[in-house]
C-alpha cells in the first residue's frame, strides 16, 4: 500500500542501511579463529608452554607458550611464539576459508623486547622476515585456503603475538553501487 513520498523514503533509506551494513558484515566476519587468544585462558602473569592452541596447530618443536596479561599494553591473553629456548622454527599456524580472488588485510600486534624477530608465511611463501614489535598489516589475495603461520626466526626470545586478524576488503564496485544508492536517495530527497 502506498503512503506517499515520506514512506518511500524511509523505505529507501532502510534498504539503503541493510545494504551497507551486509556489505560491513560480509567485510568483517572473522575468518581467524582465536586470533585474540582468548579461547585457551592463562592465569595472569604466567606463561605455561603449551602443547594445543584452540583454531590453531603448534609448529617446531613446540617450544610455544601462552601468556596470562603479557607485555602489549592490554588485559589479554596472547601467544610467545618464541617460548623460552628460543627455538627457530617454532610457530603456530591456520588454514583460512577465504574467496578465490577476493582481497584481504592481516592485521596483527607482535611485542619484541629488544633482538627477537618473526616471520609471517602464507602458504607457506614469507609475507615478511624479521618483524619486530609493532603493529602490523599486510594485504593479500585469497585462494579459496590460506595457510597463515608465525615463525620464530630463533633471534631473541618473548615475541608475544596478539589479535590477529583477516578481514575482506570491500569490492570497488560494491562500494561504487553504495555509492550510486546514496546519490540517487539525496537527489529523490531534494525534488
Amino acid at each position: 500500500m502506498y503512503r506517499g513520498p515520506r514512506t518511500l523514503c524511509l523505505a529507501m533509506r532502510a534498504l539503503i542501511a541493510s545494504l551497507f551494513l551486509t556489505i560491513l558484515g560480509a567485510s568483517s566476519f572473522a575468518l581467524v579463529v582465536n586470533g585474540d587468544f582468548e579461547t585457551d585462558l592463562y592465569a595472569d602473569g604466567t606463561a605455561p608452554s603449551i602443547t594445543s592452541l584452540t583454531g590453531w596447530t603448534i609448529l617446531g618443536t613446540g617450544d610455544v607458550h601462552g601468556v596470562g596479561t603479557g607485555y602489549l599494553g592490554s588485559d589479554s591473553d596472547q601467544v610467545d611464539v618464541s617460548g623460552y629456548a628460543d627455538t627457530a622454527g617454532s610457530g603456530i599456524v591456520q588454514t583460512l576459508a577465504t574467496v578465490n580472488g577476493q582481497a584481504y588485510t592481516l592485521t596483527f600486534e607482535l611485542f619484541v623486547p629488544i633482538t627477537g624477530s618473526i616471520k609471517v608465511q602464507l602458504n607457506g611463501s614469507d609475507l615478511d622476515t624479521g618483524i619486530g614489535g609493532g603493529l602490523h598489516s599486510y594485504n593479500f589475495l585469497g585462494t579459496g585456503s590460506d595457510t597463515l603461520s608465525f615463525i620464530n626466526e630463533g633471534t631473541g626470545i618473548t615475541t608475544h603475538l596478539d589479535d590477529v586478524a583477516v578481514e575482506a576488503v570491500p569490492e570497488p564496485a560494491t562500494l561504487a553501487i553504495l555509492g550510486l544508492g546514496l546519490a540517487a536517495a539525496r537527489r529523490r530527497r531534494a525534488k
